[in-house]
């Protein structure tokens, strides 16, 4: 697992070569997909999650107020509440 982040992840993020590779995967993708974030979040910027939402056919994306990165912790209830809800519009 640290051979495969270490190859692909820098301090900065996805490295550029490995960046653009994952870009045209996810533009293939068309299957329902949620994107929850907290608008708190110090360690993903909320940008990740509206650029995904944007490349993404098939994606809800949902910001979660007062909320940092672990979401399903600091929200539980936000969370199962949404994603139950998208479940069962899938």
């Amino acid at each position: 697992m640290f051979s495969i982040i270490n190859s692909g992840i820098s301090i900065r993020g996805l490295k550029k070569n490995q960046f653009a590779g994952f870009m045209e995967g996810i533009k293939k993708l068309d299957i329902p997909v949620l994107i929850l974030y907290g608008k708190n979040d110090k360690i993903l910027s909320y940008k990740n999650s509206i650029l995904l939402h944007r490349v993404l056919k098939n994606s809800q994306c949902v910001a979660v107020e007062n909320c940092g990165h672990e979401l399903q912790v600091e929200s539980c209830d936000i969370f199962c509440e949404k994603t139950i809800g998208f479940l069962k519009q899938i």
